[in-house]
């Protein structure tokens, strides 16, 4: 038995889990579902998921899931789950009919706006080493996603509004690169997750500190709820830096 793609479904008042089964390719659903689910009832259903599973009873209300954010204390990531940088997907289906013959359809999206960090290459005429950086912005501690609309609202920002020296430009884990050397950083480090806007942007400015004293380049990019900015980097002389996403 293996679980690929557990994730919670929430009935208007109550809340289960589903899980994939390798076994016998079937979704198996844990809990009773029958008080909301008799097909010999008339009415309907609003029926609500998100993915990952969480153990804990969620908070959600009326559709609408409070969302605290990853926090990284560079050792790793610790968040609502299980201390891992991890999407959040979700899914509606709403007026669904108790005695109706057709399958409830749930089409997830991602919810989380994401970037990452693609390959890094070194013009600069001599040894590149990168020695940490800074992720700022207004970056959210928390949020509230409507599971049908998709939207953000009720946004509660992080006071320091930053996130300094992780992973990938860190001197620990990023080898030094020789002039016209490219690379790329290790993954999942080069991954990052974050709730976005009300508008579903997010603003951010990335700048990396280097090995030479007083050293640095920035430069600013714009994530998108649901997609994923790939950011390749080029560093030329003079600390100019070319983005290609």
């Amino acid at each position: 038995r293996s679980t690929l793609f557990p994730y919670t479904t929430l009935f208007r008042s109550s809340y289960i889990q589903v899980i994939w089964l390798n076994s016998d390719g079937k979704w198996k659903i844990g809990g009773n579902y029958n008080t909301y689910w008799l097909r010999n009832q008339s009415g309907t259903l609003d029926i609500y998921a998100y993915a990952p599973y969480k153990a804990s009873a969620p908070n959600i209300v009326d559709g609408v899931l409070s969302y605290e954010a990853q926090h990284y204390d560079r050792t790793g990531y610790t968040d609502w789950l299980s201390g891992s940088n991890v999407d959040l997907l979700y899914a509606s289906r709403t007026g669904y009919a108790r005695n109706s013959s057709e399958s409830a359809v749930l089409m997830f999206r991602h919810a989380l706006a994401k970037t990452t960090f693609g390959t890094i290459t070194n013009n600069t005429g001599g040894t590149l080493s990168l020695n940490g950086f800074t992720i700022s912005g207004t970056l959210y501690d928390s949020a509230e996603l409507n599971l049908e609309t998709g939207v953000w609202s009720n946004h509660v920002a992080n006071v320091i509004g930053k996130i300094s020296t992780p992973p990938p430009f860190d001197s620990s884990v990023f080898p030094p690169l020789s002039d016209k050397e490219t690379i790329i950083p290790p993954l999942p480090n080069r991954e990052l997750l974050f709730i976005p806007g009300p508008d579903g942007t997010l603003p951010l400015t990335v700048e990396v500190n280097s090995s030479i004293a007083n050293e640095k380049f920035s430069f600013d990019i714009t994530l998108e709820q649901g997609k994923n900015k790939t950011c390749n980097i080029t560093v030329s002389k003079n600390f100019e830096v070319v983005i290609q996403e």
